[in-house]
């Protein structure tokens, strides 16, 4: 019996020896599968972190070309207002040399008469032309036809 009994214990030890084998190497294959598990769920989180940049990079140049289109189209408008204020200008001032010009004439006129003013030939012209006034022994004719007219 007592060989029995040793051969018995001796069958149980073996026994609990390969369950504790067997429990490695199950432990083992979870190990192994869970670590894949986290190989894909890190390979996953890799992805949607790669493609968040990407998408924020994509909004991001996008921002800025569009930014840089409204910048350039207010830039195009501002020079095409300038360019139309730039002739309007050089229109006033082609206006104003114009009327300088008159204006010199006049005064080259006025400055004429102010030299003449104080000559006898200049009261003369006045009187008559104004006052109407003659010479003593001088007869006026008076040109009717032109009156009419």
């Amino acid at each position: 019996m007592d060989n029995k009994n040793n051969e018995i214990n001796k069958i149980q030890d073996m026994k609990s020896r390969e369950n504790e084998d067997f429990k490695g190497q199950k432990e083992t294959v979870v190990n192994i599968a869970d670590i894949k598990e986290k190989k894909e769920l890190h390979y996953k989180t890799d992805k949607e972190t790669t493609k968040k940049p990407k998408k924020e990079i994509d909004f991001m140049l996008l921002g800025i070309v569009a930014i840089i289109i409204v910048a350039s189209i207010s830039m195009i408008f501002t020079y095409i207002d300038q360019e139309m204020q730039i002739a309007e200008l050089r229109e006033q001032r082609a206006v104003i040399l114009e009327k300088e010009k008159v204006e010199e004439k006049e005064i080259e006129r006025l400055e004429k008469i102010l030299s003449q003013v104080g000559t006898m030939e200049f009261i003369e012209r006045q009187a008559r032309e104004r006052l109407g006034m003659i010479k003593p022994g001088e007869t006026i004719y008076i040109d009717l036809n032109k009156m009419r007219n």
